[in-house]
């Protein structure tokens, strides 16, 4: 089973459809998952969407290849007999204010963490104190050694490549990246001082796996010719 882990704001909606357009009916969603929020709530929702993916394990096995969807990695860790970890991060001061404005652009949404990002009128600092090492949480469970692939964002294209190398599936590449931010006027978001600044303080994890990721990454890309 490959179990493909959507960490928000890191190309995993465009990662999901090639995914979809590849496995087609083989191809399992899980979205619903509340990992950042560590509240009785949120830890009694996930308890129970974990139990009923157990209830239906023989099903999933049996009906599909691939599951993606916003969960942390831990959530699928030795729950089928072969399991291949795979996903995408970001630079993580790219990622911060990727996901500020997508939580700024967004009206609605069942998840507690948006409803207290809403009420608490966060800017992009509050939300990297509130949520450290984002990236890292999504990842947690295996060691980063076992994911068969963590692809890049930014370099997208490759990381598909690579993901077709390693699994031997033909991806059909979305022509356009899917839920990106519409305003965004260049490549690259502007990082003030201060923002550096949080980043480096409640995010050097995830600083530290985005080093790794990319030296694993280019090894990858160099052993299968990409």
């Amino acid at each position: 089973m490959i179990i493909s882990v959507h960490i928000p704001k890191t190309a995993g909606t465009s990662f999901g459809e090639d995914l979809n357009g590849a496995f087609g009916a083989r191809f399992f969603a899980d979205y619903g998952d509340w990992p950042e929020v560590a509240t009785p709530e949120a830890a009694g929702h996930n308890a129970q969407r974990r139990t009923e993916v157990l209830a239906r394990l023989d099903e999933i096995a049996g009906k599909f290849d691939v599951i993606h969807g916003h969960f942390t990695a831990g959530k699928y860790l030795d729950v089928f007999p072969a399991t291949a970890f795979v996903s995408f991060v970001r630079d993580p001061y790219q990622h911060a204010i990727s996901t500020y404005d997508h939580a700024m652009r967004e009206e609605h949404s069942p998840h507690p963490g948006h409803r207290a990002f809403k009420e608490g009128r966060m800017t992009v600092i509050d939300l990297v104190e509130t949520y450290p090492d984002h990236q890292s949480l999504y990842l947690s469970g295996p060691p980063i050694a076992e994911f068969a692939m963590i692809g890049l964002t930014e370099r997208y294209e490759q990381s598909v490549a690579l993901f077709e190398a390693i699994f031997g599936v033909s991806m059909p590449h979305v022509s356009t990246r899917r839920n990106a931010n519409p305003n965004k006027q260049s490549t690259e978001y502007e990082v003030s001082a201060d923002l550096a600044q949080a980043v480096r303080r409640h995010r050097a994890g995830d600083i530290e796996l985005y080093r790794l990721a990319r030296e694993r990454f280019d090894a990858q890309c160099a052993a299968y010719g990409i």
